[in-house]
């Protein structure tokens, strides 16, 4: 599990906000065109993305994409449906073990 700082750290970068953000859709070569930087600092950024376990990269012939880990930041970026929870919900109670929300 990755530490809290780690995540900040990975998500302190604008480039790397942003490709966390990125359609799904776009390439990483896109998304280097369109944030205007070299296909080596996307590369970068990635593998600090990678290494704080935030995304994983798909490879499909020799285009690169970006696929968002976490259910929250799924939900939160629209690529996952939010669960019919309101944060004002109690917390499901505990019994005999950890509950799946």
């Amino acid at each position: 599990m990755r530490t809290l700082t780690e995540i900040a750290h990975a998500l302190s970068s604008p480039i790397r906000t942003a490709l966390v953000a990125m359609p799904t859709n776009e390439t990483l070569g896109e998304a280097a065109l369109r944030l205007g930087v070299t296909p080596s600092t996307i590369s970068y950024h990635v593998a600090v993305l990678e290494d704080a376990g935030l995304v994983i990269v798909d490879r499909v012939g020799s285009r690169r994409y970006l696929r968002r880990r976490h259910r929250e930041l799924r939900i939160v970026l629209g690529d996952e449906p939010e669960p019919n929870r309101s944060w004002r919900d109690e917390p499901p109670v505990l019994k005999d073990g950890p509950v799946d929300r």
